[in-house]
């Protein structure tokens, strides 16, 4: 359920009929933004109602409710007026919060209510541990984005020893989050959030530079035959500037071809190997050597995995 903050004051001061333009606006601007299988309908006065239907997971339905409510956000002209609206949201699930539309209804109007009597201009679920957990996640997403901006990320480097002279031959550069107040980050707890939000794209340029030339120092100063290993997701590989952006960096550090090798997990590969396979043949044809990771964790044809250049 959206409500419409302040919607009584427009019409007391500017009349019905601007009003009801405004309601007009607001439909529209939640058509576009809305799914062709969302159903969209004013309920009554200042509220619309919106059933979304055939969503994977609670992150889907999160993020189409925060583009509605970002879309209403935006300062409406209605006949040379400009009036600043914002909506409180409430959200029930079926069938955690009801099995039938009343109930639901219902149950979504109280969770809009406690969105309005935190300040309005927000969303908020029925149940407090899907609240918490949206909060937890919307906190993450925006300090994640900080950290873009401030370059809040290291890099650590795991060793690849040959056993025979105890030499380091190689090593694996490790992507954590040093945030200013939770301190290191996994990339367990931020790298699917980097991938929903592309943040991944810049965050996996960095990563790439700064191995890069921390190899191309170690070349020089400890072992000239030294390679350095990055791991790359499936989103960066699929992106058109990915193999001008490795170019780039190669030429840049000085870094040759053969010493930088690229790990992807088996399950990126294969969500779609026909184009995987002709991404991953033109980084060899480069000379970069490729290591296939997690290999078991997931779904696999070995039958593919053979026509990869592995």
């Amino acid at each position: 359920i959206f409500d419409l903050d302040r919607f009584k004051l427009i019409n007391d001061s500017l009349g019905h009929r601007i009003g009801d333009l405004l309601l007009i606006e607001v439909a529209e601007r939640l058509k576009r933004v809305g799914r062709a299988s969302d159903t969209i309908a004013r309920y009554g006065g200042d509220e619309f109602v919106i059933l979304v239907d055939g969503f994977s997971n609670i992150d889907v339905l999160v993020d189409i409710v925060t583009r509605m409510v970002g879309e209403l956000d935006r300062v409406a002209v209605i006949e040379g007026n400009g009036l600043h609206i914002s909506t409180s949201v409430g959200i029930s699930l079926y069938p955690d919060n009801g099995l039938d539309m009343d109930t639901l209804l219902r149950q979504a109007d109280t969770a809009m209510y406690h969105a309005k009597a935190l300040g309005g201009k927000r969303f908020h679920f029925f149940t407090n541990e899907l609240n918490r957990q949206t909060t937890h996640r919307l906190k993450l997403e925006n300090a994640l984005r900080e950290a873009v901006l401030e370059e809040q990320f290291e890099l650590y480097y795991q060793p690849q020893v040959d056993l025979d002279t105890g030499n380091i031959v190689g090593a694996e550069a490790l992507v954590r989050w040093n945030h200013p107040e939770l301190g290191l980050v996994s990339p367990d707890q931020f790298i699917s959030l980097a991938e929903e939000t592309n943040l991944i794209q810049p965050i996996g340029e960095w990563v790439l530079k700064t191995a890069c030339e921390q190899a191309a120092n170690w070349r020089q100063y400890i072992n000239p035959e030294l390679s350095i290993a990055v791991n790359v997701s499936a989103l960066q590989l699929d992106s058109a500037e990915f193999i001008n952006g490795v170019v780039a960096v190669l030429d840049k550090t000085g870094l040759p071809a053969e010493s930088l090798e690229i790990e992807i997990t088996e399950s990126s590969v294969m969500n779609r190997p026909e184009r995987m396979i002709d991404v991953l043949n033109t980084i060899t044809a480069l000379g970069i050597r490729l290591a296939l990771d997690d290999f078991g964790t997931g779904y696999s044809s070995l039958s593919y995995l053979r026509r990869f250049p592995f």
